[in-house]
């Protein structure tokens, strides 16, 4: 309801301004049940953020810097025994093979000379 000049009419104007009390209060209690539930909700997001950081990051962090270090270490140490291994097994080898080879030689050269005649 406007007047001709654009204005509203004054009974007009009380009559929304009480409508708009009693939207508002409702409003204000919608308001206050949300800020309420908000509430609770950033409480418990920083008590899931303070969890996930004691059972995960800490442990993680744990992980990363005492047990890899440690094992790279372990893994560089095998690595060399590994190799130490490997050639002390060579140099056996190499050993019994140059033994037999010997003794097979003897083996050969005594049969060869006692077939012969030559060693009585």
């Amino acid at each position: 309801m406007l007047w001709p000049n654009g204005r509203l009419a004054i009974p007009a104007l009380a009559g929304l301004l009480v409508e708009l009390r009693t939207v508002i209060a409702g409003c204000r209690q919608v308001l206050l049940l949300c800020g309420s539930v908000e509430e609770r909700l950033s409480k418990e997001v920083v008590q899931l953020e303070v969890a996930t950081e004691e059972n995960v990051l800490k442990p993680l962090v744990t992980i990363l810097e005492d047990d890899i270090p440690s094992i790279d270490k372990l893994r560089r140490q095998l690595h060399t025994r590994t190799l130490d291994m490997d050639a002390a097994k060579n140099r056996s080898l190499s050993e019994v093979w140059y033994r037999l080879q010997y003794c097979f030689w003897f083996a050969c050269l005594s049969t060869e000379l006692c077939g012969n005649g030559y060693m009585t």
